[in-house]
């Protein structure tokens, strides 16, 4: 039986996850600068998704829609939402303590074995500006149907990017999964992967994460890694975007 206990405060998940002292207090940084970035350009994507979804490759085909419903390229809800948070960054008062995290998207990982276009990209990473400082990396998959979430999110490219044993996403002992989903079915969405992450099959131990500056509290889970490598904790997040019509269906 996965084990669950209570409610965790952001800081009191870092420190779950191994962080103490100084990296604690910079972790916390770290993940709050991603959290609050996320919530900015989530909103900003929204106020944009018109003509967002008229860009060349913004969306599927549109024999690949749902019903006709605008399904958004991974790559491309991916880069936008990057673009939004530079933005929201760039504006932020040069005292703010956030200024201290470096951000980047579709960033090549570095990597012993592969160069140039075979390198893996991270989604979305935001880095401590400090001598081995803490990092948070994000994998994002958008979540179409109900299976999604066991093959895309916590499939082999999902979460699997970060508990494998050849160079694995990151070192750091926490990351995060993103799902993007259509705004009027959160709650379905929410309940749906409540439900899969609640499976043993998919972790060790699942905490619930209370995070007042995101929409709701968030489910965490540990992972096991490969024999030596400290488990990793991973929070599970969504963003959400518009349902509207695919242009062609339209």
């Amino acid at each position: 039986m996965i084990s669950k206990g209570p409610q965790k405060s952001l800081e009191e998940m870092i420190e779950l996850a191994g962080y103490k002292n100084s990296k604690l207090k910079i972790m916390n940084i770290v993940v709050r600068c991603a959290l609050e970035s996320l919530i900015f350009a989530e909103s900003k994507l929204a106020d944009n998704w018109e003509s967002f979804c008229k860009k060349k490759g913004a969306l599927c085909k549109a024999s690949k829609s749902i019903q006709g419903i605008a399904k958004p390229e991974e790559n491309a809800v991916t880069n936008a939402l990057g673009e939004f948070i530079d933005e929201h960054l760039k504006g932020l008062p040069i005292e703010d303590p956030l200024r201290m995290v470096e951000f980047r998207y579709e960033s090549p990982k570095k990597s012993k074995i592969l160069a140039g276009s075979h390198q893996k990209r991270i989604d979305l990473k935001f880095e401590a500006r400090y001598p081995n400082g803490p990092e948070f990396v994000i994998e994002a998959k958008p979540l179409f149907s109900k299976r999604d979430i066991n093959s895309k999110l916590l499939g082999p490219s999902g979460l699997g990017r970060f508990t494998r044993t050849e160079e694995p996403y990151t070192n750091d002992h926490l990351a995060a999964l993103l799902g993007y989903v259509v705004d009027k079915k959160l709650d379905y969405w929410n309940n749906s992967l409540n439900e899969s992450l609640s499976t043993e099959d998919h972790c060790e131990q699942m905490e619930t994460v209370i995070l007042p500056i995101w929409k709701s509290d968030i489910p965490s889970t540990r992972h096991a890694r490969p024999s030596g490598v400290q488990p990793i904790w991973m929070l599970h997040l969504l963003v959400t975007y518009p349902e509207s019509a695919h242009p062609h269906d339209a």
